[in-house]
């Protein structure tokens, strides 16, 4: 049922491009757990990933536990173009014509950059395992599916440090939280923090329960301590370099500055928490407005 919602009824192109078929027929029961990898594709430039995809698909991924589907999505919106990059694929797609339901469905694997690229999702729940399956195909693909460690198991024993109060634990943070991916060298970072701070303050004045944990992509400490000198909120210790790679695997994120919002479950709200912030920076409308209605529109519709 949750896939249906994310991507209705309508019928999708074989192997090929050419034949329609409905999306049951090439796809598992509804109920049957596998992993559902949706491949952005365009017209140029994908035949070496293609090509990586089609023999991890026969090898390495046939003896996983969780069987990957892999379902062609082409972001091309012109006809030659768009048959150009399915023709000689393996794997259905969808049509040319679905083209709200390709924006749907990339938001909701939160795709960023060029094609290709390759998303993972967690069937029959339609959770995002991953939106980095490129690349982790490519260095890591012994650990397929590339789940990420929840973030209560990553951060479990980790003390969030502050300027303001005393080192905290992730699990008492019990409202919705911003991971800011920035560092000290960067100037887009270093003009943003003012902007993302005064929003912060006045959605704490409002009431909200909202943290924001620091974790710098700084090369040296002193320069992060220099830097999380001027942030009132919690940061990753600077030692724990490997986690602070790990959260930013896990949330793809692939430029800083970037302020990623999650729920006090822990799911992803936003990843364009720097565009909400610079869009409202007084709070007037304030970020956890949008995060409760999103929270509240996927708690009615979807499943993750």
């Amino acid at each position: 049922m949750a896939l249906k919602r994310l991507l209705g009824t309508a019928d999708v192109l074989l192997a090929g491009g050419e034949t329609a078929a409905p999306l049951g027929a090439v796809l598992p029961p509804e109920a049957a757990a596998y992993v559902l990898g949706v491949y952005v594709v365009c017209a140029q430039q994908c035949d070496e990933f293609t090509l990586a995809l089609s023999e991890f698909c026969a090898n390495a991924a046939a003896d996983a536990p969780q069987k990957l589907h892999v379902l062609v999505l082409s972001i091309e919106e012109d006809e030659q173009p768009f048959l150009d990059s399915v023709r000689d694929l393996p794997w259905p797609a969808l049509p040319r014509t679905a083209s709200h339901k390709k924006m749907r469905l990339l938001r909701r694997l939160r795709v960023k950059g060029s094609a290709p690229s390759l998303a993972l999702l967690e069937m029959p729940s339609t959770r995002l395992i991953t939106s980095a399956a490129r690349e982790k195909l490519t260095q890591q693909p012994e650990n397929f599916p590339w789940h990420s460690r929840p973030l209560k198991e990553a951060l479990k024993d980790v003390e969030l440090s502050s300027n303001e109060d005393k080192p905290r634990r992730y699990h008492d943070l019990k409202g919705y939280k911003g991971f800011y991916f920035s560092a000290n060298w960067c100037p887009p970072c270093k003009a943003f923090t003012p902007q993302l701070v005064e929003t912060y303050h006045k959605i704490r004045a409002k009431g909200h329960q909202f943290d924001v944990i620091f974790v710098s992509s700084d090369r040296s400490e002193s320069s992060f301590e220099q830097y999380r000198c001027t942030m009132p909120w919690l940061a990753v210790p600077f030692e724990l370099g490997d986690l602070r790679k790990e959260l930013a695997a896990t949330f793809d994120v692939q430029g800083i500055p970037s302020l990623v919002v999650v729920d006090p479950d822990d799911r992803v709200v936003t990843d364009e928490g720097r565009q909400e912030v610079c869009d409202d920076p007084l709070g007037k409308v304030n970020l956890l407005m949008f995060c409760n209605s999103y929270t509240n529109k996927v708690l009615k519709t979807e499943n993750i």
